[in-house]
């Protein structure tokens, strides 16, 4: 999602698969906005030998001036052991880019 781009009740829902900047509604998130938006389903790491994959059920790698707001997600999240950067709702939450 790019700065100034809003996804406003969204819902997603299904099984996801992938290696890096994975999420249930959006992989990166760049700036913009996500309200009123929800994700159900299975999200799944593939295996790679990365450390840093950044894994979330509803944004996989946020940047510094995203915003979510009122937003949920009920996924199911599974990953190898190695990799990091995992989280229910966004799996990585960089404040400084």
């Amino acid at each position: 999602l790019n700065p100034g781009g809003r996804l406003t009740s969204v819902t997603s829902s299904g099984v996801i698969s992938g290696s890096h900047g994975v999420g249930g509604l959006v992989g990166l998130m760049e700036g913009g906005t996500i309200t009123s938006s929800s994700t159900t389903g299975s999200l799944v790491g593939l295996n790679d030998t990365t450390d840093t994959n950044w894994f979330g059920g509803l944004v996989g790698y946020s940047f510094s001036g995203s915003n979510i707001s009122n937003s949920s997600s009920n996924m199911t999240i599974n990953v190898a052991t190695h990799q990091s950067n995992v989280g229910g709702l966004v799996g990585y939450n960089d404040p400084t880019s």
